[in-house]
């Protein structure tokens, strides 16, 4: 999938979940998902931890990889709707980024 689709995915996920979990309140639709995206990001943190046989072994974790794949894609997913719930042209400021990064080398 490329990132016009990714970002067109986001955009319909995004829709479900406020008809979902309906908050009127735009900013604190966006201060949800804040926090939704730490929330991600600590379980992607735990599973890169468990990867790296740092994770403490009480927390008896299985299918890391795939859990680790999940995570990962649970976080950018979550920093998409994010982008969109700011009104952010993701796609333009990837495309714009990526240029400058590269022009830089």
């Amino acid at each position: 999938m490329d990132i016009q689709k990714l970002i067109a995915a986001t955009k319909q996920l995004n829709q479900k979940l406020n008809e979902k979990y309906p908050i009127d309140d735009r900013d604190k639709r966006v201060f949800a998902y804040v926090t939704k995206l730490m929330e991600e990001n600590g379980e992607l943190a735990e599973m890169i931890l468990a990867k790296s046989n740092l994770q403490r072994e009480s927390k008896n974790l299985t299918d890391i990889d795939e859990n680790l794949a999940s995570e990962f894609i649970d976080v950018l997913i979550t920093l998409l709707i994010l982008g969109n719930e700011l009104g952010l042209d993701v796609g333009k400021i990837v495309e714009a980024r990526v240029e400058r990064i590269l022009g830089e080398s």
